[in-house]
């Protein structure tokens, strides 16, 4: 993981969100990352989000703004990138919020397997965590043809026509990458001429030239084993209690769980359900980790996403 503060990049687009951004800029001040430098380009017609800005860049060295005559996301987005100098550059939206291991688990991959572009999840704000938070209804209105909360890991590579990966506000890209494809299309994204389709474009000349990309999402089938030991494990004991307690005087021992005849009283029976449960329950320990690390995989969070 890089250690200079000018290897990582994360780039804001912004026009008249002054009312939104300083949760943004937060979130991702809060990373467990916390050697980068975030540039905010905002192409406002107001004063709100250069005046939000500049409260948090006065007490943080890592955060900069840049005034941008309004040309659309994708020219913000090309002045962010080409002020930077970092090897890997992140891209989110000014309605977003991102989780604590966002940088980390983008960098790490763009990092490794030979990543071009990497591209997360996008889920809607939890409940609770848009207290005191403005709701844009623009935004809200785009939530459904915008999010991206498919829990598949996938590869994109070869078929250039393979373009479902992702969204541009959970965005990443090494430099050589962006170079490499001149950037994006000042055509494209909201503002543009043509406004949309930009991850497309962007993937689409990223697979067009060998690239790879990755659209990360959590791992949650590292669970499947440990749990369901535990719940066959749990039902198990639940019934040959019951059995023995309730049944066993008027029916005997025997009993029928899950189609399989054994005996309720039996040690054996009730060695192999202990085992099930407690070493579905260690299972599950050992696991959580990497399923907690997943859940936080590029993992962000907003009204639009």
């Amino acid at each position: 993981m890089p250690a200079d503060p000018a290897a990582i990049d994360i780039v804001i687009p912004t026009r008249d969100r002054g009312h939104l951004i300083a949760a943004t800029i937060h979130s991702i001040l809060s990373s467990s990352q916390s050697h980068f430098q975030l540039w905010i380009v905002d192409q406002s017609e107001d004063e709100l989000t250069a005046t939000s800005v500049a409260a948090i860049a006065g007490q943080d060295a890592r955060v900069h703004y840049l005034h941008a005559t309004p040309h659309g996301s994708n020219w913000a987005r090309n002045v962010g990138a080409s002020t930077g100098r970092g090897d890997y550059i992140l891209f989110t939206d000014d309605d977003c919020l991102v989780s604590p291991d966002w940088v980390n688990s983008m960098v790490q991959e763009l990092a490794t397997n030979g990543t071009s572009a990497v591209f997360g999840q996008i889920l809607p704000i939890p409940a609770g965590a848009t207290e005191g938070r403005p709701v844009d209804q623009k935004t809200t209105q785009a939530l459904p043809i915008a999010l991206k909360d498919e829990p598949q890991r996938e590869v994109y590579e070869g078929n250039r026509f393979n373009l479902g990966f992702g969204h541009g506000a959970n965005m990443g890209l090494t430099r050589r990458t962006y170079q490499r494809i001149g950037g994006f299309d000042n055509l494209l994204a909201a503002g543009g001429a043509l406004r949309s389709w930009p991850e497309r474009d962007l993937g689409y000349r990223i697979l067009l030239r060998g690239g790879r990309i990755f659209k990360l999402a959590p791992s949650y089938a590292l669970a499947a084993i440990p749990f369901g030991a535990i719940v066959v494990g749990g039902i198990a004991l639940v019934e040959m209690a019951h059995h023995m307690l309730v049944e066993a005087a008027s029916d005997g021992s025997k009993m029928h769980l899950f189609k399989i005849a054994i005996d309720g009283a039996s040690p054996v029976a009730w060695a192999v359900a202990l085992a099930l449960f407690f070493g579905g329950a260690f299972g599950l320990k050992l696991v959580w980790p990497r399923i907690d690390d997943a859940w936080g995989e590029a993992q962000a969070t907003g009204e639009k996403a």
